[in-house]
């Protein structure tokens, strides 16, 4: 169960923390959210940013657009030392990861903490969905998806058992996703050796909570967080060796006949891997780490690489989001601060906004 903890200590860019997603509805309806229509005539945005150290408590705080002012520590003590976020309505769902094992529910219009709920000593969560007060959660500790209860938090968390994927019992799941009443689990089934020895991901009914089937990806070694990719699609990031070599963007088609629909884009012509990536309708963000200490944030248009960097040279981009009047959002490294760009590429910001903490890797950014 310490399996992906140790290739996260090494490399660091393959379990930081995530995100600003479109959301799932947590109820039976639409498939995906209606995407982001265009900016208005003096567009406003709020940005929710987890911030950690890596040593210290995280922190998740608020950065009003396009006045960019920032509310420290916004909700206090709901963040870990490597938290990622996922955000559905107006809650977000913060995974305190590795030694912290927890689900921490916050409500962003009041900025209040909802509930924290345990998935169990050394699971290690990932990644959630929700479906009503059901919330499903992917762990990199447990041969299981683990359920949680969060209309009953006090209640023993129910299982999905996926064992059988992995020769150890322990498939390494890293995201879920819900797509109607189907969830996409996607799984890297580490050796002894950190090394993924398969790229897959199992289908769940949410019916009757049991797995109904599974594919194979064109690569091994999913890690990043499934995100939506227009109305049918959901894209991940593949990596083998953390690098430009064997890995790519990968297309899930998530309605109708579920499967692999190839690669968006290949890490060899990325001159890295995706750490990041959020679509808005037919255009892709990424940032793309080129080395441990560089990055950039390139974008796909309909199926096309534009690989000139929005970023200069000197800021370290690792966590995009987009938000739906416009602007973009971005975590950089180097900087241990927030960038805000416009739609046209153009930076609002002047200096890092300093959120209180260094931005979390990935998925640790929404914007809505």
């Amino acid at each position: 169960m310490f399996k992906r903890l140790i290739l996260c200590v090494t490399l660091v860019a393959a379990c930081g923390g995530d995100d600003e997603i479109v959301p799932e509805r947590a109820d039976a309806g639409p498939v995906f959210d209606a995407r982001p229509g265009q900016p208005d005539a003096t567009p406003t945005a709020e940005v929710f940013a987890l911030g950690t150290d890596f040593g210290t408590a995280g922190v998740l705080s608020k950065i009003a657009v396009p006045s960019l002012d920032v509310t420290q520590n916004f909700v206090a003590a709901v963040a870990s030392t490597d938290p990622v976020m996922r955000v559905f309505g107006n809650k977000a769902y913060i995974v305190n990861r590795f030694g912290f094992d927890n689900v921490t529910i916050v409500d962003l219009d009041t900025g209040t903490l909802v509930d924290q709920i345990s998935t169990g000593a050394g699971t290690n969560p990932q990644d959630v969905a929700v479906q009503g007060d059901t919330i499903y959660v992917a762990a990199l500790g447990s041969g299981n998806i683990i359920v949680l209860d969060a209309a009953n938090p006090s209640a023993t968390p129910g299982t999905i058992d996926i064992s059988s994927y992995d020769t150890d019992g322990i498939p390494d799941a890293s995201s879920i996703y819900r797509v109607a009443d189907t969830l996409f689990v996607t799984i890297g089934a580490l050796d002894d050796t950190f090394a993924a020895t398969e790229g897959k991901v199992i289908l769940i009914d949410t019916v009757d909570d049991e797995v109904s089937g599974d594919f194979d990806l064109v690569y091994n070694n999913p890690f990043g967080l499934l995100q939506p990719h227009g109305d049918q699609e959901l894209i991940t990031t593949t990596t083998e060796d953390f690098g430009a070599g064997a890995g790519c963007v990968e297309r899930i088609t998530a309605t109708g006949v579920e499967g692999s629909a190839g690669c968006l884009v290949e890490n060899s012509a990325l001159g890295g891997y995706a750490s990041s990536y959020r679509s808005d309708g037919d255009l892709v963000h990424l940032t793309v780490s080129t080395s441990f200490t560089e990055a950039k944030l390139v974008t796909v248009f309909e199926g096309t690489l534009d690989g000139a960097s929005i970023t200069a040279s000197t800021v370290q981009p690792t966590d995009v989001a987009v938000c739906p009047s416009g602007y973009v959002v971005v975590g950089d490294a180097t900087g241990g601060g927030l960038r805000i760009y416009g739609g046209d590429g153009t930076e609002l910001t002047t200096e890092v906004l300093d959120i209180g903490q260094p931005p979390a890797f990935t998925n640790g950014l929404f914007c809505r």
